[in-house]
Order: structure tokens, then C-alpha cells, then sequence
């Protein structure tokens, strides 16, 4: 018996497919700032610090940071809160409107993606981000990384 090529095709496609998944799913989370930035390294509790704008100056030093995030609808927006603020859209998205109309923090600046981050940070010393390592170049300081789950 053999096999229509179609059904091969469909079947190669999955498994591409599924390695990609793979790749990004393992990938980790790289924290980046702007190469002129004066920090070389975050701790975990600074970057849960500075995203719930609990803080708004990098440590350390008297500049203030520009959060930026990714669009809700990018998969590394959800890992990045899930797996180190261990908050999820809904509260997170309370929390920030709690904050704003208070006036306690101020709410990030939501780029499209990887690319549209990478590309602020490098125009803006006070700008820090997230994106997948899998899109990281050596043109920023990553900070802080960490594997999603």
C-alpha cells in the first residue's frame, strides 16, 4: 500500500510543525536593556519590581525605566507573567488599572513583538523589555533570563 503524497506532506508538515512548537516552547525569556545602560544585572525580584511598577528607577542608580511589553496577543507576553510574576491577563490587567488610577505606577508602553522591542531598547537608554532568546542579538544587554515553561 502506499501513501498519497499529500498525506506525506500533511504529515512533514506536522512534524515541522511540531518542532517549532518544541523550540519555542523550551526557549527562555531574555530581560534586555539598551547596551548604555549603567545595569549589567537584574535579580529576579527587580524585574517583578520594575513590571508591577512597584519601582520605577533602575537599582541602583537615579534613571528611570521605561517598561515596555509585548502585545497581549504575542505568546512570550502570557510565559513572561505566568512564569515570573505568577500572575495571570485578568488579575494582572486589575492590578495595572488599580495602579493607574491611584496614580502609584505607571502603565508600560505595549509594542507588537520580539522585533518592535529589540529595536525600541536600542533607540532608548531607559527603555527595558522581554523577549524570546531565540530573537536576542548581541545588539542588547540581557539582564535577566529565565526558562518558561
Amino acid at each position: 500500500m502506499t501513501i498519497p503524497t499529500s498525506i506525506i506532506r500533511l504529515m512533514i508538515t506536522a512534524v515541522i510543525a511540531g518542532l517549532t512548537s518544541i523550540s519555542v516552547a523550551n526557549a527562555e525569556i531574555s530581560v534586555i536593556v539598551n547596551p548604555s545602560n549603567p545595569v549589567n544585572s537584574l535579580s529576579e525580584r527587580q524585574v517583578r519590581k520594575l513590571f508591577l511598577g512597584k519601582t520605577t528607577l533602575f537599582p541602583f542608580t537615579e534613571q528611570e525605566a521605561l517598561i515596555i511589553d509585548q502585545n497581549p496577543s504575542q505568546g512570550v507576553y502570557h510565559s513572561f507573567y505566568r512564569n515570573l510574576l505568577h500572575i495571570n491577563p485578568q488579575k494582572l490587567a486589575r492590578y495595572r488599572a488599580a495602579s493607574l488610577f491611584s496614580g502609584n505606577g505607571p502603565v508600560p508602553l505595549v509594542l507588537a513583538d520580539d522585533v518592535a522591542v529589540i529595536e525600541f531598547v536600542l533607540n532608548h537608554p531607559e527603555a527595558i523589555g522581554y523577549v524570546l532568546d531565540l530573537n536576542n542579538e548581541s545588539s542588547v544587554k540581557t539582564v535577566y533570563s529565565f526558562a518558561q515553561d
